[in-house]
């Protein structure tokens, strides 16, 4: 999660019904059986603050400055971080989708893992 934004200022951390756009993904995530473990990848000290303090099971991985910025591939971060964890199945999603229900959520898991 980028703490600059360009088109939408904050868009990650600007409140949508109340609270930073951002923790309605994480609490998402948080209620999938499917997920072990919830990591946000940031260049924002707040963001990164603030994700520690409402949800202490989140793991943060600082963005390295050479991959910081508007116009680095998200296929790039992707591969900073998984070069950093460990696990057989990754999802990566962005902030913006606050909408996202757990129901959808673990359909699209279903989907992918064949259980259908």
């Amino acid at each position: 999660m980028k703490e600059h934004s360009d088109r939408v200022p904050n868009k990650n951390i600007r409140l949508f019904a109340g609270k930073p756009l951002y923790h309605y993904i994480i609490k998402c995530l948080m209620k999938s059986e499917y997920i072990e473990k919830i990591v946000i990848n940031t260049d924002s000290n707040h963001i990164a603050k603030d994700a520690q303090r409402q949800f202490e099971s989140v793991q943060i991985i600082y963005r390295p400055e050479e991959i910081q910025g508007d116009f680095v591939s998200m296929n790039e971060i992707i591969a900073y971080d998984l070069g950093r964890l460990d696990g057989e199945h990754f999802l990566q999603t962005h902030s913006t989708n606050p909408l996202l229900r757990k129901e959808t959520l673990n359909a699209a898991i279903e989907a992918y893992l064949g259980k259908e």
